[in-house]
């Protein structure tokens, strides 16, 4: 794998925050300028892309279970061109909760369900550290739920061929690929980041 990190300017962050500073909200600008982008290198106003999230109600107790602690949601961006970005949004917003009984479906079943013959996910983006803000585990207590806690921002892209992973500190925001180098070049990459970032911001 390899790896390349983009820093979002630091003027499109403040007027992200300025429409909501609220992290979901943000997260939902973010991952839909992803989307913008999808359908603006592919040439369609239907794309899919799936969201790695973790799950507000995991708690120690049950840690153990992987579904208690990310999710992994399906997302569909339907836009044409007369949309407004901000319904655009709105919709996407929405989109969150009405996709999470499907974070338990097999890739299959998801096929099925939009009808598509081919793959609906070649990639994820991940904002599995993004929400749940720095988080300090250096007294990690006794253990005595058997749990070793980890950082939230840790990142594993292994069987996949790009993974998107966003970090929030509060004040800037950085996009770090992992990808595998024989999918992608250097270059190929180079170009869809800064073309991710020139989406980012025509929407603000």
């Amino acid at each position: 794998q390899e790896s390349m990190r983009l820093r979002i300017n630091h003027q499109d962050v403040l007027a992200m925050q300025a429409k909501g500073n609220d992290n979901n909200y943000l997260m939902v600008i973010l991952s839909t300028a992803w989307g913008f982008m999808l359908q603006e290198m592919n040439r369609t106003e239907d794309t899919y892309y799936c969201l790695c999230m973790p799950e507000r109600r995991a708690s120690l107790a049950n840690m153990s279970d992987m579904a208690a602690i990310m999710d992994m949601l399906p997302m569909r961006l339907q836009c044409e061109p007369h949309h407004l970005v901000r319904d655009v949004v709105q919709r996407q917003n929405s989109q969150l909760m009405l996709s999470r009984p499907y974070s338990y479906c097999h890739k299959e079943e998801l096929k099925n369900i939009v009808g598509s013959k081919g793959e609906l996910f070649q990639h994820l983006l991940s904002f599995h550290g993004f929400l749940a803000g720095t988080q300090s585990y250096s007294k990690t207590g006794d253990g005595r739920l058997g749990v070793v806690p980890v950082e939230l921002c840790s990142v594993d892209g292994k069987g996949i061929d790009l993974g998107v992973y966003f970090r929030y500190d509060g004040s800037s925001i950085t996009v770090e690929s992992l990808f595998n180098g024989n999918s992608f070049t250097r270059q190929e990459m180079e170009v869809i980041m800064q073309q991710y970032a020139y989406t980012l911001h025509r929407m603000l």
